[in-house]
């Protein structure tokens, strides 16, 4: 609703102000001394009231005399409230129709009413409502009768209308108003609630909505008290909240309610009157969440040519749909890279300085935050040496890691174990280059899962090879009552996207300890199963994408783990152990029949890790303080040449050893001791291709602690040496050596 324009009150706009507001000082006292019978009002200034409506006047002074009461007597005045005192002094003679000269009405003409009727072309019935307290008061309702220049009462009901005789005598010619005053006789406070000619109007809503922070959650506070009504009195107000409900209040105002889901739209309130008039007024709020952001960055330092992991960490998202990523990699304000919702970039820097990296995300109501890290970046040595690349966050528990080659580029997979049994996650990352420098954002392969994490020692239970062109992951994993070996394949050549799990082994019971391995034997993949608690099987695949398996046959009965699987001479070959490292090979390509009795390779050895050196199967392991490597005799290894010790260390060793080909030659990396000089990742590489002659021991890594080393050597583009390994027991790291 509009405010009444001055000067003009519509058929639904003639309306009398509620008899409320209360005034101050000289104003409350010149208004009540005027009551008192016999003396004379002083002139009062005119006052016009300039919220709503402006030509709306009232007085409190009242005049006795013995034949009514002249309007020019009444000097318009705001009262002090919106009560009628108690009558005190001498009575008011009134002039009441039917009863001419002095009636003996005693009362005080308290207020005196100016009404507009421009443009009104409606009759002229006034309708009124008092609200009393004390004994019901006797009232009359007074009209200016311009015609005879004087007042003329008219008694009247608490709640009434009237429709006066002869309308045109009440009405200025000049003006076309309207002056009424009210008379009590005798209630102890009355309060008039409206006096108006014409229809009702609906209250004036007036909303006002705090919102005192910038972000949800928060309190939300809506005030629609400064509402009025100007024929009478409000008598309700219905807010409506951004959740939809509608919740009442009677003092016109609701606080402190709490928001916390995100809300674009209006809010409103209903303001209702007495007599059943409405109206509605709203606001459209912007109810938002902004997550702070914390940026991670896996180095605060380094040589250039530094590959950094760079990830934004919403702090307790709200919204549905994820936020956006941008990235400004040196500070200086402009944003290089917008990764849309992934919140995992990898950056090279090539040039020293010291750089500000900062990340913007912004919600999907398009507001942003920022957070921002310190990096500085040395020289280059220019010496060959090698390089480490973070691949999963610092708060990952990333102890399983395995890697292969995608069309020589290195792929890394892993298992996160920060979260709770049966909320792992499987990730897949690739490299953009050869050499591993930079990297693709990591890509969630399967979550829900259980993977057993790993104790010392102990060979990792994932395993990742090129299956028919896509990579393919084998793991095991602690189902809901049992333990079983998943099969995983990727659906394109680079791991962009993945088929759902195959269950290829179910061990039929839920073991603490189960291992598999994963191999290509004669162009099919297969699998090896074993725990100690357990049968040690074989199964091997049907077709060359894994897509249905054939039975599973058993390779020893009970008590064998940390199985390493390998395609020798044409058949599959396990090492496996079982107290004591053995060796079997199938008696056929299938793998369908297998020996009894296999070869006992070494009394005190474990974690074997088999495979094919100059043509012959050779085994890398360890005796608990001595690295240990054994090459066959012949190309089937039915005959074993003898064990070469290649390290020793009092504090023994940190994880499984992973034998590969570097550049033509065997090189072994395995996890050191947790201190001296041994700690961290170590590598030793052969002189030669059959690994007779053997170099000293190397740091690859040294982090603080370097927690269930399972790695991999591969040889990479150009012959350089890449591994991936656990360090510190939670992160997955990458190391190339250029």
């Amino acid at each position: 609703m509009s405010n009444l324009p001055c000067g003009n009150l519509t058929v639904m706009a003639l309306l009398l102000l509620l008899f409320c507001g209360a005034c101050s000082g000289a104003s409350e006292t010149a208004g009540l001394a005027a009551a008192k019978g016999g003396d004379t009002p002083r002139p009062q200034p005119s006052l016009s009231l300039t919220s709503p409506p402006s030509e709306l006047l009232r007085s409190s002074s009242t005049t006795p005399v013995t034949h009514g009461v002249r309007g020019s007597d009444f000097d318009p005045e705001l009262p002090s409230s919106g009560v009628i005192p108690k009558p005190e002094g001498k009575g008011l003679a009134s002039f009441i129709p039917g009863q001419p000269g002095a009636s003996g009405l005693k009362g005080a003409a308290y207020a005196l009413y100016q009404l507009n009727l421009q443009g009104y072309a409606g009759e002229l019935i006034f309708d009124w409502s008092f609200n009393i307290e004390g004994t019901p008061a006797g009232f009359s309702l007074g009209l200016a009768d311009f015609a005879a220049d004087r007042w003329v009462w008219f008694p009247c009901e608490a709640n009434g209308s009237l429709s006066p005789p002869d309308p045109a005598r009440f009405i200025d010619p000049s003006s076309q108003r309207v002056l009424a005053a009210v008379l009590s006789s005798s209630a102890d406070e009355a309060e008039l609630s409206y006096l108006r000619v014409g229809e009702n109007v609906p209250p004036v809503p007036i909303l006002t909505v705090i919102t005192p922070f910038e972000s949800l959650p928060m309190p939300l506070s809506l005030f629609a008290n400064y509402s009025y009504d100007v024929d009478g009195e409000i008598a309700s107000y219905v807010f409506t909240l951004p959740d939809g409900s509608e919740l009442s209040a009677a003092e016109g105002m609701i606080t402190g309610i709490g928001i916390s889901e995100p809300y674009n739209g209006p809010v409103s309130v209903v303001v209702s009157d007495l007599e059943g008039g409405s109206s509605t007024a709203s606001e459209i709020v912007d109810l938002y969440y902004v997550p702070e952001v914390d940026l991670q960055i896996s180095e605060s330092s380094g040589m250039a040519d530094l590959t950094v992991r760079l990830e934004a960490l919403p702090l307790d998202p709200v919204h549905s749909s994820p936020p956006l990523f941008e990235w400004d990699f040196d500070g200086d304000g402009v944003f290089d890279l917008n990764s849309g919702t992934q919140s995992v970039v990898f950056h090279v820097y090539d040039t020293p300085g010291d750089f500000q990296p900062t990340v913007r995300l912004t919600e999907p109501g398009g507001h942003s935050r920022t957070d921002t890290r310190a990096l500085s970046v040395s020289a280059d040595s220019g010496e060959a040496r090698w390089r480490r690349v973070a691949l999963s966050g610092k708060d990952e528990w990333a102890s399983t890691v395995d890697m292969t080659l995608l069309g020589g580029l290195p792929a890394v997979a892993w298992v996160d174990h920060r979260r709770d049994a049966g909320e792992h996650r499987l990730y897949f990352c690739l490299a953009k280059d050869a050499q591993g420098r930079d990297w693709n954002p990591p890509l969630i392969v399967a979550d829900k899962l259980s993977t057993p994490a790993l104790a010392m020692n102990l060979r990792s239970p994932l395993r990742m090879l090129l299956v028919d062109g896509k990579p393919a992951i084998v793991l095991c994993n602690k189902a809901e009552s049992s333990s079983e070996t998943l099969f995983i394949r990727a659906s394109d050549a680079l791991g962009t996207a993945w088929d759902s799990p195959q269950q290829v082994w179910d061990f039929g019971e839920d073991l603490e300890y189960i291992y598999s391995d994963l191999c290509i034997i004669n162009g099919n993949p297969a699998i090896t199963a074993a725990a100690p608690a357990g049968d040690f099987v074989f199964r091997r695949a049907l077709d060359a994408q894994g897509s249905s398996w054939g039975d599973a046959k058993t390779i020893h009965a009970y008590g064998a783990y940390q199985p390493s699987l390998c395609d020798v001479d044409g058949r599959p070959a396990v090492a496996y152990e079982e107290l004591d490292i053995y060796y079997k090979r199938a008696d056929d390509a299938s793998g369908d029949t297998w020996p009894i009795l296999p070869n006992l390779l070494d009394a005190d050895g474990k974690c074997p890790c088999l495979r094919i050196v100059d043509g012959r199967p050779a085994v890398a392991f360890d005796r608990g303080e001595e690295l240990c490597f054994i090459p066959a005799a012949d190309s089937a290894g039915s005959n074993w040449d003898s064990v070469q010790v290649l390290h020793q260390s009092s504090l023994g060793f940190g994880g499984f050893a992973d034998l590969a080909l570097i550049d033509g030659k065997p090189a072994i990396s395995y996890g050191g001791t947790s201190q001296g000089e041994d700690r961290g990742l170590l590598w030793h590489t052969a002189g030669d291709g059959s690994g007779t002659t053997w170099s000293q021991s190397a740091p690859v890594y040294q982090p603080h602690w370097l927690s269930y080393a399972q790695s991999v050597g591969l040889e990479l583009s150009g012959g350089e040496p890449g591994i991936a390994c656990s360090s510190q027991g939670f992160s997955a790291d990458f190391l190339v050596y250029y």
